[in-house]
């Protein structure tokens, strides 16, 4: 589904040895454009980028998210990653049923 902004989250990532060594987390609008190309979510950019080198450094179990989305143990993040988590989740998931 598409957030208020009008962009759909995804992610890509990689799984070498049941964990996560690369992961891009990224938005689509309607007209296929990605958020990390839109000048005015650099501040959305940099904080993703925080919660990516978390999800590789520390694993997604490792880290706490609310139900409402907000992340408190992550220094320096002040982003609600919402949708990601879940969807980090399905993508592990689906790699350990490959």
């Amino acid at each position: 589904t598409y957030d208020k902004e009008g962009y759909k989250p995804y992610v890509e990532l990689t799984v070498k040895n049941g964990k996560v060594s690369e992961i891009e987390c990224d938005a689509l609008n309607k007209e296929g454009k990605r958020k990390r190309e839109d000048n005015t979510a650099a501040d959305w950019l940099e904080n993703m980028k925080i919660f990516e080198q978390e999800v590789i450094a520390r694993g997604l179990d490792n880290i706490t998210i609310g139900e409402d989305g907000a992340v408190n143990d992550i220094e320096g993040l002040n982003l609600n990653i919402g949708e990601y988590g879940n969807l980090i989740r399905e993508a592990l998931n689906k790699a350990r049923e490959a």
